[in-house]
């Protein structure tokens, strides 16, 4: 067995163990500050990754900045839900993602123009707020997957993030079995050499069979089926699949552009934290979207 492949064996059920600890507590507690706490830490931490990986090409990169806009975008939806938040006060938080977003732009340009000025302003003013939208704006539609919620089935969002990475990191290893076994079909060779098409279509079929399986495992366990109807997690895997090869792509862009393996080394066996998070990443505001619609 392969040090890459010990390391993953040991370091994946930790981590899953871990997050769905956070989930039971939660269900326990009957609140979020578990996940929220957990999701929160995570993608400051991708945020600081990702700020020490671009230095190579944004010198200037802005982590203080960052990493504060993206705690406050992940907390905000869970903020206006909560009963200590003034009633005359809008309760969509939309228009507070709106404000985050306007006034980080303006903390962002600030910053630069007072450390560099106009030096490099493209590179350094870029990739920040590629780094607030790729790992603040987007991981806080999963805070409000979270809170979907109704009286009857008060826990449906966090069953459905459950599902949502069920359903990726399936459709994920479906693709690379399915790409090693039998691909033949370069699907993006100047991007991820590995990538087949043979295995996207594995990875699509994977994420709707790990949706189905993780269902019954957990209507099994006693769990509320998010869904009321047997096509919903045909839809979810259809869609949800392809999005996590794509997310995949995605960060495989920038590390190709860095020329870099992985995005750090700081877990063993995956590489680093956006390693892990990028097919979750592109998946999940569409993953919000299905919570929405999808009865």
């Amino acid at each position: 067995m392969s040090t890459e492949l010990r390391n993953r064996l040991i370091f994946g059920p930790l981590f899953a163990g871990i997050f769905i600890a956070a989930i039971a507590i939660d269900l326990v507690t009957q609140q979020p500050f578990a996940v929220l706490s957990l999701m929160t830490l995570v993608a400051v931490g991708a945020c600081l990754e990702f700020a020490q990986l671009v230095r190579l090409r944004a010198p200037g990169v802005q982590r203080v900045s960052l990493s504060v806009l993206t705690a406050l975008l992940m907390v905000i939806p869970w903020l206006v839900t909560t009963t200590f938040w003034p009633s005359h006060i809008l309760n969509d938080d939309l228009p507070y993602r709106g404000l985050i977003m306007g006034f980080g732009f303006v903390w962002i340009g600030l910053r630069q123009f007072q450390r560099y000025a106009t030096d490099n302003f493209l590179h350094n003013v870029g990739a920040t707020t590629l780094g607030l939208c790729y790992l603040g704006l987007l991981p806080s539609m999963l805070i409000g997957m979270l809170l979907v919620g109704d009286e009857l089935n008060p826990n449906r969002g966090h069953m459905l993030l459950l599902l949502l990475v069920a359903t990726v990191k399936m459709g994920d290893i479906a693709a690379f079995a399915g790409g090693k076994s039998f691909g033949k079909h370069k699907m993006a060779p100047k991007i991820s050499p590995g990538k087949t098409w043979e295995g996207f279509a594995c990875a699509m079929c994977g994420a709707i069979g790990g949706a189905y399986l993780f269902l019954y495992l957990a209507t099994l366990c006693g769990a509320t089926n998010p869904f009321n109807g047997w096509w919903q997690p045909l839809i979810w895997g259809a869609i949800l699949g392809p999005l996590g090869v794509f997310g995949d792509l995605w960060e495989s862009g920038i590390k190709r552009d860095l020329a870099v393996k992985d995005s750090s080394k700081i877990i063993p066996g995956f590489g680093g934290i956006l390693d892990i998070l990028d097919a979750i990443l592109i998946a999940g505001p569409v993953a919000f979207f299905l919570a929405l619609v999808l009865p």
